[in-house]
């Protein structure tokens, strides 16, 4: 009896081995669709971290950078990086030893790691680009072998916050911006949609279409005390944009929230023209 114990034990203590190491096996993936690994349509969040700086940006709506800076996201850059995520096939387990990473330019502390949060939270390690120049070399940051992920490449994954922030001094959808008020040189502009979505006054969409096409090509986090030129304040019906511009030798400057926007020539030339908009506007105002 007590020998039937025994086997019995040993039995169930083989069978729990057995279940472990079957749990621990590495993926063995071939031509497997990375949406195997996660829902892409269920991401929420998506965070980068690399040597230079960290960013997440999270989706409601739309996406939203939320570090390194408080600005809208690059939706379009975005959607673009999943959908190339959706087309990325798997192949391997190659290696599990860490002895080896080094030949695929993976290295678990310092390299970049690419992060989804959906229906999984999964991270990635990203490697050098694999040997046919189809893919990147990739670790899952919770196990130990190293896979090819073809169709995607390691610039995808380390994207810059330049690379995935909205460049454009106005983050609301131009369609839904209901009313404007600009004070300039002491004087104020302003105008609103009708019933009909138009705007009552003739040069307001010109003002609008100007602001609009201003991008910037820096951002940094600093706040500025000084009085703008000129104040733009965008109403939708959800919440307003204000948007303050400064002269910094030949090209402006523009202040949103914490933000400090820095524009090139070209798109200080866009500024000059909105000034030359509005300067046209109070003088026909006051004749």
């Amino acid at each position: 009896m007590e020998t039937k114990k025994l086997l019995l034990i040993l039995a169930v203590i083989v069978g729990i081995y057995v279940l472990i190491l079957t749990f621990n096996k590495p993926k063995i993936y071939s031509n497997v669709s990375f949406l195997k690994i996660i829902d892409l349509k269920s991401v929420k969040e998506i965070n980068i971290k690399n040597n230079d700086e960290e960013i997440t940006i999270i989706k409601k709506e739309l996406w939203s950078m939320t570090q390194p800076y408080n600005y809208k996201a690059n939706n379009s850059e975005l959607e673009e990086l999943l959908e190339k995520l959706s087309k990325v096939k798997l192949y391997g387990p190659l290696t599990s030893k860490e002895e080896l990473y080094y030949k695929f330019e993976i290295h678990p502390t310092t390299s970049a790691t690419f992060t989804l949060k959906g229906d999984k939270n999964i991270s990635i390690l990203t490697g050098k680009t694999t040997m046919d120049f189809s893919g990147t070399f990739i670790k899952f940051k919770d196990s130990k072998e190293i896979y090819e992920a073809k169709g995607i490449f390691p610039f995808d994954f380390k994207k810059t916050s330049m690379d995935l922030i909205h460049k454009g001094i106005v983050e609301s959808d131009i369609d839904k911006i209901k009313s404007y008020e600009i004070e300039y040189q002491k004087k104020e502009i302003s105008d609103s949609k009708d019933n009909e979505g138009k705007w009552q006054k003739s040069y307001s969409e010109q003002i609008i279409n100007t602001i609009k096409d201003i991008k910037f090509n820096k951002i940094e986090i600093k706040e500025i005390k000084e009085e703008p030129i000129i104040k733009i304040n965008l109403k939708t019906i959800e919440y307003e944009e204000i948007i303050k511009i400064y002269k910094k030798c030949k090209n402006y400057t523009i202040a949103k929230k914490e933000n400090l926007l820095t524009l090139d020539e070209f798109h200080s030339k866009k500024v000059d023209t909105l000034i030359d908009t509005i300067k046209n506007f109070n003088e026909k105002k006051v004749q």
